[in-house]
């Protein structure tokens, strides 16, 4: 009976620390990658709103989930329909991360570079020429 009380013990214990760790994965900070590659999903999905939801107070101010729309219309006027990401690239400028979201449009192929502060927050993005991984 005692044998059977400890090895019951040492599965709950085995189960509670299993779960903890799974918690502990799902609430992981996304990486600034993650977040770059998730905005720019968004955009192509047509949600603003999500795509904006990681800016920093700065961004916000500048450029709103409405802004963003509109750039990102005049972008597709430009570039054709977006058709797909096809790499990434993070580079470190003036102490910050950036991500070269490199996108196919249907006329040309585009990187966005998104700029992640300390904090992960998105505190630059710009629609740049395609450059090749230095």
């Amino acid at each position: 009976m005692n044998r059977c009380v400890t090895t019951m013990g040492r599965i709950a214990l085995m189960t509670m620390t299993c779960v903890a760790v799974l918690l502990a994965a799902g609430c992981a900070k996304p990486s600034a990658t993650q977040v770059a590659e998730g905005m720019v999903d968004s955009m192509a999905k047509g949600d603003f709103a999500a795509a904006t939801k990681d800016f920093d107070a700065t961004m916000k101010a500048a450029m709103s989930a409405e802004r963003l729309g509109q750039t990102w219309s005049q972008l597709t006027a430009q570039a054709g329909a977006f058709k797909s990401r096809t790499g990434s690239r993070v580079a470190q400028e003036a102490g910050f991360q950036c991500i070269y979201v490199t996108c196919q449009f249907e006329k040309a192929s585009l990187d966005i570079k998104v700029v992640i502060d300390g904090s992960g927050q998105v505190s630059g993005l710009w629609f740049v020429p395609t450059q090749s991984a230095k």
